[in-house]
């Protein structure tokens, strides 16, 4: 990483998880860790990323741990990367079982259960409470709304709107990027410069690197 990365010298969120045998114990403050990585995606590339988290976990636990962290880097890479086929919106209700059976799956399938319960399970049970309408058992980390005042209220579902909106462009992008495979060099680098354009800086920074664009 560079000199000027915001990874040096900061504490990092979450852990690297291995044993002192460079075991690595799957656990949710390693994804903690992995979603702050990718929040650097501008200031870094992935391949920059991915040497720090080898350089790392070699320093800390060994090459063996560093290979082990790093084959795990790069399947949830594939699981952000992937285009998932049912569309979620958090206005229509009729969207959530379908999104949500789909994404558990596709956890599964990429990281491997263990993998995908130790990064997913308390988010997992409390959709699925959401779902069946009933307080999910054990997630101390839900939001309560009923507790939230007017403002604070707002701000969620700004957040709430936000995300929903980047999945969609997200997706719409992924969709555009797949119908110009069949256009020429030219006119596929146009297509993708009018798609990154309805990104601003940073957005567009991590669409390139989420659907390997030049």
């Amino acid at each position: 990483m560079g000199a000027h990365s915001s990874l040096r010298g900061a504490d990092l969120d979450g852990a690297w998880d291995v044993d002192a045998q460079g075991r690595l114990r799957p656990t949710i403050a390693l994804r903690r860790r992995f979603d702050q990585l990718l929040g650097l995606l501008g200031e870094a590339t992935l391949e920059q990323i991915g040497a720090f988290i080898e350089h790392d976990v070699r320093e800390l636990a060994g090459a063996d741990a560093a290979q082990g962290v790093i084959d795990v880097w790069q399947r949830y890479l594939a699981l952000q990367r992937h285009h998932f086929q049912s569309p979620v919106s958090l206005q229509d209700r009729s969207t959530w079982a379908p999104a949500f059976a789909e994404r558990q799956q596709l956890r599964r399938q990429i990281l491997g259960l263990e993998l995908a319960q130790a990064f997913y399970a308390d988010e997992e049970r409390q959709f699925a409470a959401l779902l069946q309408g009933a307080p999910a058992a054990g997630a101390t980390t839900a939001i309560d709304r009923s507790q939230l005042g007017p403002e604070a209220l707002a701000r969620l579902q700004r957040e709430d709107a936000a995300w929903a909106d980047w999945e969609r462009r997200l997706a719409g992008a992924r969709a555009e990027l797949s119908a110009a495979k069949d256009l020429s060099e030219a006119q596929r680098r146009e297509a993708i410069d009018r798609l990154l354009a309805r990104f601003d800086a940073s957005e567009a920074v991590r669409v390139k690197a989420l659907l390997h664009l030049p």
